[in-house]
C-alpha cells in the first residue's frame, strides 16, 4: 500500500476522534494520547508527512493549538462553548479538505472496481438514493454521504466508513424519535447507543425486519470503528455505504 494511502487512513481516523470531542475532554498535555492538543498535533504531523501545506488547514490547527495552550491548564477539561466551536470549524475544514485538497494528493494507484458500479458512484448520491429520499435528507447527512462517495472513488476506505456511519447515526436518531415519540436520550441527558436504539425499535413491532438487519450490520461497523487503529478495506467501505443507502430508503418511507 502506498505511503499516502496509509497516511490518509490515519487522517480519517484522527478526524473522527476530533469530531467526537465533546465538552469535558482532556485538553493537555500535547504529549499524552487522545487529549485535544495531542490529536491536533498528530493531525498536523500527518498532513506534513503527506506533503499537504494547505494554508486553511494550517491556520485552523495553529489557531486551536495556540488558543488551547493559552487558555487551559493541565488539569482543565474542554468547556461546552469551545467544544462546539471546534466541532463547527472542523466540519467546515473537512469539507474543504475533501472537496479542494484531497483531489490534488498523488495516490499512485488505480482504484479497482468493487461492489458498487463505478458509473453509479460517479453519478453521485441522488442516483444511489433516488430523488424522493435525497431531497428529504438533512444537509449534514447529504454532505457526509457525498464525501464518503468521493473518498471511496479514490480508494480511501476508512474515512468513507466513518462518514457513512455518522450520516446513518444522525438519521437513526431522527427515525427513533419519529417511531418512539421521544428523543433518543437517557435519564442523564446522553444519547442512547445504537444497541439501545435498535432494541427499543425492535420492541415496538413497527419496524421492518429488513431495516433492523441493515442497522445491525451498521452497528457492528460502528463498534469496530471505535477501536483505536481500526482500518477498513474496500469491500467493507462499499458494503457499509450500500447498507446505509438501503436503510435510509426504508427510514424515509
Amino acid at each position: 500500500m502506498p505511503q499516502n494511502y496509509s497516511m490518509l487512513f490515519y487522517l480519517g481516523y484522527l478526524y473522527k476522534i476530533l469530531q467526537d470531542i465533546k465538552a469535558g475532554s482532556a485538553v493537555k498535555p500535547k504529549s499524552t494520547k487522545w487529549t485535544v492538543l495531542w490529536v491536533l498535533n498528530q493531525f498536523k504531523k500527518r498532513l506534513n508527512w503527506i506533503g499537504i501545506n494547505d494554508p486553511t488547514i494550517t491556520k485552523f490547527v495553529n489557531k486551536w493549538e495556540k488558543f488551547l495552550s493559552k487558555n487551559y491548564r493541565g488539569d482543565q477539561l474542554l468547556n461546552e462553548l469551545h467544544a462546539k466551536r471546534l466541532s463547527d470549524e472542523l466540519t467546515a475544514l473537512w469539507e474543504h479538505f475533501v472537496n479542494e485538497v484531497l483531489w490534488d494528493i498523488p495516490l499512485y494507484a488505480e482504484v479497482t472496481s468493487g461492489l458498487i458500479n463505478p458509473d453509479l458512484l460517479r453519478k453521485g448520491l441522488r442516483e444511489l438514493l433516488g430523488s424522493d429520499v435525497y431531497d428529504n435528507l438533512p444537509i449534514e447527512v447529504k454532505l457526509d454521504l457525498e464525501d464518503a462517495i468521493k473518498v471511496i472513488r479514490i480508494g480511501v476506505w476508512t474515512p468513507a466508513v466513518m462518514m457513512t456511519l455518522r450520516a446513518v447515526e444522525a438519521s437513526l436518531r431522527k427515525y427513533y424519535e419519529k417511531i418512539m415519540g421521544k428523543p433518543p436520550i437517557d435519564e442523564k441527558g446522553k444519547f442512547l447507543t445504537w444497541y439501545q436504539m435498535l432494541n427499543d425499535l425492535r420492541s415496538t413491532g413497527k419496524v421492518k425486519t429488513t431495516l433492523i438487519g441493515y442497522l445491525d450490520f451498521l452497528r457492528d461497523r460502528r463498534n469496530e470503528a471505535d477501536h483505536p487503529g481500526k482500518r477498513f478495506e474496500q469491500e467493507i467501505a462499499e458494503r457499509t455505504l450500500i447498507h446505509a443507502v438501503e436503510a435510509l430508503k426504508i427510514m424515509k418511507t
